[in-house]
């Protein structure tokens, strides 16, 4: 019994320096990580991040009405009120403008130039972002660019077959869907929130890289009409607005001569 107690006492010994010194220790990070805080760009504005942080306020997510007007009781009830907003909202459209889709059919289609190894290890230094989090596959923007050489090849067989054949991966075609919602509106409702969709990091490359090819094939074949203004690279709502004030102030003119 006595050398029961004399462990015991030695346990507790042990255990009280051993939470000194772990507080010892995280002190020591805070006070490294304080005073490498600057407000400059080449530590991404740390001193801005660090104290706009503790002033975010905190967001009560409250529960959503459902379709037939019940209340969600959980997250799941949650989650399938929004796949059925979402299913209701986003219907295919009947297309009524045929002759440009027929004209698009019957084109000769261009054989898409190959993407070399060079040019993706070039997006991937370039234009990701290795803090961004992971989605479903768990594969992030650091992994990639830790990758070897010999990924890197077969990334770029992979990329090159998709072309090839014309065919998209079905798994590139999933995405992690996230609910936003929007300013002013209620946070019961769902439609009150617009989805934000989460592709994979590689899906996002492939759609990067393919666009880069598709953009001059496009242009050169005028196949979007020059009154598309939507996802149209130099155009944005402003220049659809003063195309219409033009129009508008044109019939006006005429009208009035």
């Amino acid at each position: 019994m006595a050398n029961d107690s004399r462990i015991k006492t030695e346990l507790n010994r042990i255990t009280q320096e051993l939470r000194r010194t772990l507080l010892e220790i995280k002190q020591q990070s805070i006070d490294v990580y304080l005073q490498a805080l600057t407000d400059e760009a080449g530590t991404d504005y740390s001193l801005w991040k660090a104290t706009k942080r503790p002033q975010r306020p905190k967001i009560h997510i409250p529960p959503a009405r459902k379709h037939d007007r019940t209340w969600t009781r959980n997250n799941k009830e949650k989650e399938e009120a929004f796949a059925d907003h979402l299913e209701r909202t986003f219907q295919p459209h009947e297309e009524k403008n045929m002759d440009n889709l027929r004209r698009i059919g019957e084109m000769q289609i261009q054989r898409i130039p190959p993407i070399t190894p060079k040019e993706i290890l070039n997006a991937i230094k370039v234009n990701i972002n290795p803090k961004k989090a992971s989605v479903f596959d768990l594969i992030t923007g650091e992994i990639l660019k830790q990758l070897p050489k010999k990924a890197i090849v077969k990334l770029t067989y992979m990329y090159n077959a998709a072309f090839r054949l014309k065919h998209v991966p079905s798994y590139w075609k999933a995405s992690e869907v996230i609910m936003m919602p929007k300013p002013g509106k209620s946070a019961t409702e769902v439609a009150s929130y617009r989805p934000i969709s989460l592709p994979p990091v590689l899906s996002k490359r492939f759609e990067k890289l393919l666009l880069k090819r598709l953009k001059p094939i496009l242009d050169e074949k005028q196949i979007i009409p020059t009154h598309q203004f939507g996802f149209g690279h130099h155009h944005s709502t402003i220049d659809q607005v003063h195309r219409i004030t033009t129009l508008i102030e044109k019939k006006l003119t005429a009208s009035v001569v």
